[in-house]
Formats: structure tokens, C-alpha cells, sequence
């Protein structure tokens, strides 16, 4: 019981890491003040740029793949760890301890934890949605939104 707490509590811990929020400070700006206010790859692609853009969604995706695998190892005997673990992801993310409680929306750290539980689900769900998408609305930005919520 005392690995799956420390499992669930280790996974919001390492989501809750405020990328978007950190790449920006070394800027000089916030995050918050800046676009729609949110702490995600997204408004930091169109507030500072495409290689800011670009790491925060690595280091999005790579928090939530990291913390179920880690969540998985630290309680070996419990296999719906994996499961606590994203919600836990979602949590960090989504309401950060680091900045108040607040955050993004957690699309690219739950993408993470679904490639993280399951690797070939996660990429086929996210090519059907982005093409379903694309095709839909022929907007690539709704697109990957779509596919991230998925």
C-alpha cells in the first residue's frame, strides 16, 4: 500500500513540473500572461517559439511516459498502478503544486501516460483521430487536439 501511494504521489509530482512555465521564466516572460494563459506546448509554440514549442512537448510527453513507467516500478504487486499513475499525470499537469495550482490541459502528458500503458493503442488512436480529424475540420491545430484528448 505504502509503494502505491508513494507510486501515485512520485507521478504527480514529476507532472506537475511546470515546463512551459520553467522555458518561459528563462525568457523573462510568463507563461500565464502570455495567449490564452495556459501553461501547454501549444500556447508556448505561439508565444515563444517553435523550439520552445517543440521541447515542452517532449518534455510533456516524455513526464507522462516516465512517471507510469517509474509508477510501475516502484509498485511492482499492484497492476492497476499504471492507471492511478496517468490520473495522478493528469492531476499534476492539469493543477501543478509548483505554480500555485495551476496549469495546462494536460494533453500532452496523457499522451505520454497512453503510450506508456499501451504503445501500439495509443499511436493507432492517434492517427485515426488526426486523419478523422483532418478530414472533418481540415484544421492540423483541432486536429491534434482532438488526437491528444483521446
Amino acid at each position: 500500500m505504502i509503494q502505491a501511494i508513494l507510486a501515485v504521489l512520485s507521478a504527480y509530482l514529476i507532472a506537475a513540473l511546470p515546463t512551459a512555465y520553467i522555458l518561459a521564466k528563462l525568457q523573462g516572460k510568463n507563461i500565464f500572461e502570455l495567449g490564452s494563459g495556459n501553461m501547454g506546448a501549444m500556447n508556448t509554440f505561439r508565444n515563444l517559439g517553435i523550439a520552445a514549442g517543440i521541447a515542452v512537448l517532449i518534455i510533456d510527453i516524455a513526464k507522462g511516459y516516465l512517471a507510469v513507467k517509474l509508477a510501475q516500478i516502484i509498485a511492482t504487486n499492484n497492476i492497476n498502478i499504471g492507471y492511478f499513475a496517468a490520473i495522478a499525470v493528469v492531476l499534476g499537469h492539469a493543477w501543478s503544486i509548483y505554480v500555485g495550482f495551476r496549469g495546462g490541459k494536460a494533453l500532452s502528458s496523457s499522451f505520454g501516460t497512453l503510450l506508456a500503458l499501451d504503445p501500439k493503442g495509443a499511436l493507432v488512436v492517434l492517427f485515426a483521430i488526426i486523419i478523422f480529424s483532418l478530414a472533418i475540420k481540415k484544421n492540423p491545430n483541432f486536429a491534434a487536439v482532438i488526437a491528444m484528448l483521446s
